[in-house]
């Protein structure tokens, strides 16, 4: 269990799918990427980025809100115009109520926005000026301070370290930059805020194929002043590094797709999440298995609870993880259909856990997903490149990030294809009811271990298999469309 966290939803031991809703609309062919989710009070509010085919330099940002939890949504917002963020949206609540939006504005600079109800939104604001910075994550602690982390960059499209900045009045004014890591292998990770403590979670590559996760928490709880410092806070957790993407190629085969006869494989979207309540912070990670590295599953962790490893037969990938004030979790992520085989097409899994090694409920909400839809990069390119190393990808982008109430419901975004769209976005209200889905045959989520375990291969990987999971950081290699 979280922190000090009291569970006050008894888990019913199933899944139930409320309700399965579009999110996006705008008509003609989109590709939708990345989205992110966050509650407040009884609001829901999803963000994304869409991009024509073949033009992902016209990317604009949307968010959308269902006011009740219902299968109504509002009509997308351009968060764009103004100079809003375009791309890499990240969204995240306040403990006062309301929602925070960051994400990169079309010179890759930072860009904010805040709304009190997920509805109306402030005027932009550039936390860091000009400065260009990529992949970033938003947090509020319990005191109001605004914590930002991000990707540094030394020059565009290469990163050098992570890097984080402060508000203390509401984003009014920001505070000096303050650096968390200062190495290319030690990028990509997500800041949150427990109670008034911020902290931040990196997949260090550094010993690549063996990843570790690293914990990293801030000296200030309060208003940070210049002699604050972030310094490593718990053992590592040693793994196999994830296959970036899957180890065969798909083709589009239906006419009038977007992507008809395009051919390639499926990006896995294989960076950490983190979520964090007044609870404690929770973490999700893909690694290889340590009986089968060829095979991508899941470790997750807690703050307190220690970490449970997530098993399947076949790759789990593209994963989120969202968790309540009450210390209970919701933990969601793609795989194949016919596990053991690699068979599209997709199916979502949501898993319900009130404490690593305690899941008492997973099934599949459903609708199946068929990836050939998603947004295709084409061989050679650096999109490809970054995201399926010498082959052309189809990719719904690096993060698809879910939210949760107290009353162990949760939302769950996903990306369809379709005729009219290209591709949409849709989204499943599930809950932790008495009765519901059936379960995923053959999941199994492992025991609690103490944070610091270390659950790597112990055979020798061949040249092939380290090829897939080596980490590519060249130019664009941290960039989001760049």
């Amino acid at each position: 269990m979280i922190t000090g966290a009291a569970i006050l939803h008894a888990s019913g031991g199933a899944v139930q799918v409320l309700s399965t809703n579009q999110v996006s609309s705008q008509t003609g062919p989109y590709y939708r990427y990345e989205p992110s989710s966050a509650f407040s009070g009884n609001t829901w509010v999803h963000s994304w980025f869409e991009f024509p085919p073949g033009d992902p330099n016209g990317a604009q940002g949307y968010t959308s809100v269902s006011a009740d939890g219902s299968n109504q949504w509002s009509v997308p917002l351009n968060q764009s115009t103004g100079g809003g963020p375009i791309q890499d949206l990240n969204l995240t609540s306040m403990p006062s109520g309301g929602f925070v939006l960051v994400g990169l504005g079309l010179g890759y600079n930072l860009s904010l926005k805040t709304s009190t109800d997920g509805q109306n939104w402030s005027a932009v604001s550039y936390p860091l000026g000009s400065t260009q910075v990529d992949y970033p994550s938003v947090a509020v602690a319990s005191n109001g301070v605004i914590g930002i982390g991000y990707d540094s960059l030394t020059q565009l499209e290469t990163g050098s370290g992570f890097s984080s900045v402060f508000s203390c009045n509401g984003g009014t004014t920001w505070t000096q930059q303050y650096q968390v890591t200062s190495t290319l292998n030690k990028i990509y990770g997500r800041l949150v805020a427990v109670g008034n403590t911020f902290y931040v979670l990196i997949a260090d590559t550094t010993y690549a194929p063996t990843f570790q996760l690293d914990v990293y928490q801030f000296s200030a709880s309060g208003c940070p002043s210049g002699g604050d410092l972030w310094s490593l806070t718990a053992v590592p957790n040693y793994y196999d590094g994830p296959n970036s993407a899957s180890p065969e190629q798909y083709c589009n085969t239906t006419p009038g797709s977007q992507n008809y006869g395009d051919c390639g494989n499926i990006h896995y979207s294989v960076h950490i999440d983190a979520r964090a309540t007044p609870a404690g912070w929770a973490v999700l990670y893909p690694v290889g298995r340590s009986d089968n590295p060829d095979i991508n599953n899941f470790n997750f962790c807690t703050q307190s609870g220690g970490c449970s490893t997530i098993s399947y037969s076949t790759d789990l990938f593209a994963g989120g993880i969202t968790t309540s004030p009450n210390g209970d979790m919701w933990l969601s992520m793609l795989t194949y259909s016919g596990a053991p085989s690699r068979n599209l097409p997709l199916q979502q899994i949501a898993i319900y856990c009130t404490a690593p090694g305690n899941c008492p409920a997973n099934g599949s909400p459903g609708p199946m997903i068929d990836p050939t839809w998603w947004t295709y990069w084409a061989a050679g390119t650096n999109e490809a490149q970054n995201r399926c190393p010498g082959d052309a990808c189809f990719s719904a982008g690096d993060y698809m990030r879910t939210a949760m109430s107290t009353s162990t419901r949760a939302t769950l975004p996903f990306i369809l294809g379709d005729f009219s769209y290209a591709t949409k976005l849709m989204q499943s209200f599930i809950q932790d009811p008495a009765t519901g889905l059936a379960p995923v045959p053959g999941l199994s989520v492992g025991p609690a271990m103490e944070f610091g375990s270390n659950t790597t291969y112990n055979g020798t990987l061949t040249s092939a298999q380290l090829a897939r999971r080596t980490p590519t950081y060249g130019p664009s290699a941290v960039a989001g469309l760049k």
